[in-house]
């Protein structure tokens, strides 16, 4: 890792360069000009030799690798700015003079460059060109500048950058390719612009990227897509956007992710041990979050992370987590939840009571855990709990032989129920079903002793078949709606549940 070296500087501003004096540190060939307005001017420095009002003797330009100005002030640099120092130079700050423009021939005769600090300046715009033949240019500091946009190859020809700083600009889109050939870039910081939207693919192909900071912009998604590319990550920091969405569910189910909830009075922090990479939010922002899907494989202490939750949340799916200890607080706050998913979460008992305040809720997803009935309290207290605008209920392959408490009328919206991989017998299915109307079930189509050839017991009964057609009760086996059954065009498709 590169390390920063050189002179903590103040500057302010002028209309031209006005060299008072200098200062030379021979140990890092470190050149200070300091500016004021009653000496001559930078360009008539240049003669074969510079002098340094601390160093006696004369140093030679190709000597210097080194240049900052203190104290200095100017809309542009002049054209014969760097024109007194040959190709050695290869660090230069500029930063805090007050340049409003950059031009790619201000910048022609440093091409050993190897670090550029131009921040606290007023760019508004960065050339494509400006970074050509630039190969050896491994630090940028454009921050606290009023750069809007980037073009999308502008940093196309200094693939050996490491370091990038843009933080505190007027940013507001940045294209999928802006950092595609920066193969060596560890750290990049993107902080307080005006980014509402990252591209998935933006950071694909920045391969050794540890650090990003995305703070301080409006991004109110982090889609699963953007989230997988970055498992080589040590950090990344989106605290004060305005998130709404995060989605973690398709990271590499071959990897142990351990995210551990680290809290005090202000952040929270996710870690994923997995590739270092570590989610930190303010607790404030943490709590805007709408719609979060942490159903990746192998995640730890997820119970603890629902408790920082927005209790304003309607989307959560911590499916695949060991969540088995989840009591009747748990989902007390969350009076908004439209979905719920607790997919493979080692559930062996459920109380419908931890889902009082549920009242909005519309897809509950129970499959593949270990249920094998409905909490019997569920009977006295349904009359108190309101889940009129469930629509889906998902109770596959859990080990269920009957479901006596759902209930028709408990449930008059209910429109999609999957009780594939379960135990009931072909007998009790006639008699659950038969109570509902205007039902999608979903079966699978295994021959064994309870199901005899999935629902071939219910088509070979025609009176039973004939009620199911009244009833307008869908059957779906393995994905395959039997239209043989019901030829009811309303079919509604629920991918998501499988």
């Amino acid at each position: 890792m590169l390390m920063f070296k050189g002179v903590l500087l103040i500057f302010s501003c002028s209309s031209a360069f006005e060299i008072s004096y200098c200062n030379y540190n021979a140990t890092d060939r470190h050149i200070e000009y300091v500016c004021d307005v009653s000496s001559s001017s930078f360009a008539d420095q240049a003669t074969e030799y510079l002098y340094c009002d601390n160093y006696a003797s004369e140093i030679k330009k190709e000597e210097v690798e080194w240049l900052s100005l203190r104290v200095c002030k100017a809309k542009e640099l002049s054209n014969d700015f760097l024109d007194v120092y040959y190709s050695n130079l290869n660090m230069l700050n500029i930063s805090h003079i007050g340049i409003e423009t950059i031009r790619a021939s201000d910048l022609r005769n440093v091409q050993r460059l190897n670090m550029l600090v131009a921040s606290h300046n007023r760019l508004h715009h960065i050339p494509v060109d400006l970074f050509i033949s630039k190969p050896e240019l491994f630090i940028v500091d454009l921050s606290f500048n009023q750069i809007t946009q980037l073009d999308p190859s502008v940093f196309d020809s200094v693939q050996n950058l490491m370091m990038l700083f843009l933080s505190t600009n007027l940013i507001e889109e940045l294209h999928a390719q802006t950092f595609s050939n920066l193969h060596l870039l560890e750290l990049l910081d993107l902080s307080n612009n005006r980014i509402k939207i990252i591209d998935n693919n933006l950071l694909v192909a920045n391969y050794v990227l540890q650090i990003i900071g995305l703070n301080d912009n409006q991004v109110k998604r982090l889609e699963c897509e953007f989230l997988a590319t970055l498992t080589k990550m040590r950090s990344l920091n989106i605290a004060l956007n305005t998130l709404e969405r995060v989605d973690s569910s398709c990271t590499n189910a071959g990897v142990h992710i351990d995210i551990e909830i680290i809290s005090n009075e202000s952040t929270t922090e996710l870690r994923v041990s997995e590739g270092h990479f570590v989610i930190s939010f303010i607790k404030n922002d943490f709590s805007k979050i709408r719609h979060l899907n942490l159903s990746s494989r192998h995640i730890e202490n997820v119970a603890e992370l629902v408790h920082e939750i927005n209790p304003l949340i309607e989307l959560l799916d911590i499916s695949s987590h060991d969540v088995k200890d989840l009591h009747g607080n748990t989902f007390k706050e969350f009076r908004n939840l439209k979905q719920l998913y607790l997919s493979r979460t080692n559930v062996t008992f459920l109380d419908f009571a931890m889902l009082f305040n549920e009242t909005l809720l519309e897809v509950l997803d129970l499959s593949y855990n270990n249920l094998n009935e409905i909490d019997v309290s569920f009977i006295f207290i349904l009359d108190l709990l309101d889940f009129s605008e469930l629509k889906t209920l998902n109770l596959k392959g859990n080990n269920f032989s009957s479901i006596d408490d759902v209930m028709s009328t408990d449930l008059p919206n209910l429109s999609v129920l999957n009780i594939a991989e379960n135990h009931f017998s072909c007998e009790y299915l006639v008699g659950f079903l038969i109570k509902w109307i205007n039902l999608e079930v979903i079966l699978d189509n295994r021959s064994d002793e309870t199901y005899f050839n999935g629902i071939d017991c219910v088509r070979e009964n025609p009176v039973i078949y004939k009620m199911f057609q009244m009833n307008n009760v869908t059957f779906v086996v393995n994905n395959f709606v039997d239209n043989s059954i019901n030829h009811s065009e309303d079919v509604q498709t629920i991918n998501s549940l499988h």
